[in-house]
């Protein structure tokens, strides 16, 4: 049984271009519901609590519009945020160059060389529309030192796992900073 006392939070935004299924990922993990209509985001917040490794985490998703979000807006989201997911649509080829210039934009935003990251390849219940091979998803995961998984927000395959892997690299990156910066307390969550 976790402690409350001990709840971290964690922020995590959720990116990708438009269509993707970012809010579906949302929604389902955070809600239990599946949009069936797409219906562009601005940008909406969500909130779960679930344990990750004997720890409760209370995640706070900030989940992005695709790339029709202004400049300035999307970067101070991303500015928010500790830990990223970020999403790309394995029937749409162009999606996953549209992850790569995302994750551009965040080591620039942030000023860093690394980040706590999960590829997400949404949409793995639609197989027989597949243009992004998982191979191809995986290898571009090793060259960015995260991990690569493929869900589906509909059916709910490797969802949780997703948000799982993502609060591990967040927990990772503060345990890093903490022994690079001796830090007793960091600055990335809040401990209640």
């Amino acid at each position: 049984m976790v402690e409350r006392s001990k709840t971290l939070e964690f922020k995590v935004a959720v990116l990708g271009a438009a269509g993707v299924g970012k809010s579906s990922l949302c929604l389902q993990f955070s809600r239990n519901r599946f949009p069936e209509n797409y219906e562009p985001t601005v940008e909406d917040y969500y909130r779960k609590q679930m344990a990750v490794d004997g720890d409760a985490i209370m995640f706070y998703l900030i989940d992005t519009a695709g790339q029709d979000a202004s400049v300035g807006n999307l970067n101070s989201l991303i500015q928010q945020a500790i830990g990223f997911i970020i999403v790309y649509d394995i029937t749409n080829r162009q999606t996953l160059q549209d992850a790569k210039q995302m994750r551009d934009r965040i080591l620039h935003v942030k000023d860093t060389s690394h980040i706590p990251l999960v590829l997400v390849g949404n949409k793995s219940d639609v197989e027989n529309k597949r243009e992004v091979t998982a191979e191809t998803a995986k290898k571009l995961a090793e060259e960015w030192n995260c991990q690569s998984l493929e869900v589906s927000a509909k059916t709910r395959e490797n969802l949780e796992t997703a948000f799982i892997e993502c609060a591990r690299k967040v927990k990772e990156e503060i345990n890093n900073r903490k022994g690079r910066e001796g830090l007793q307390n960091c600055c990335l969550c809040r401990v209640f």
